[in-house]
């Protein structure tokens, strides 16, 4: 808003130009989005009341193409998300379509970081067993037969009282 000469505010002129061209551009942009997706409006509109966003029927959707609504914030939102699409490409025609994956990439890279856990986890096996052999072999070659783990300990022949036990 800027402020006239007679003291009254009045609609800015370069904001008044991208609200026309919001208003232009949104309806088309939301079209153009949903056939790629290969959404009809019917789903759009159950899903978005699925997420209690919006009223049932296609009639919502219907109304956003045809720019003779638009959606409230939190609902904008969540239809970028079903369509796939930053906030920004309903805006402006510069930007493209981006297609949905094909790939379920997320479940994949869940896979893999499985199979990299079950590896790592089998080498630590490994290192464990291999530290515990050589550390068997050293104590059985140093320590003499018969005597316990006790024996083997440089305080042993200290009393428990003076070891700090009872």
């Amino acid at each position: 808003m800027v402020r006239s000469q007679y003291g009254k505010f009045r609609m800015n002129p370069n904001r008044a130009g991208l609200r026309e061209r919001v208003r232009s551009v949104f309806p088309n942009q939301v079209k153009k989005a949903r056939k790629q997706s290969g959404l009809s409006q019917r789903e759009i509109a159950a899903e978005l009341q699925r997420l209690g966003l919006a009223a049932a029927g296609g009639g919502v959707v219907s109304d956003w193409e045809r720019g003779k609504a638009f959606p409230k914030f939190e609902t904008f939102l969540a239809l970028c998300e079903i369509l796939n699409q930053p906030p920004a490409f309903f805006f402006g025609d510069r930007y493209e379509v981006v297609p949905k994956p094909t790939r379920d990439y997320g479940s994949e890279i869940l896979r893999e970081v499985k199979r990299l856990s079950r590896e790592v986890a089998a080498d630590r096996e490994q290192v464990v067993r291999a530290i515990g052999g050589a550390a068997a072999q050293r104590d059985g070659a140093t320590a003499p037969a018969g005597r316990d783990s006790e024996a083997r300990r440089p305080d042993s022949h200290r009393p428990a009282q003076a070891r700090g036990g009872r």
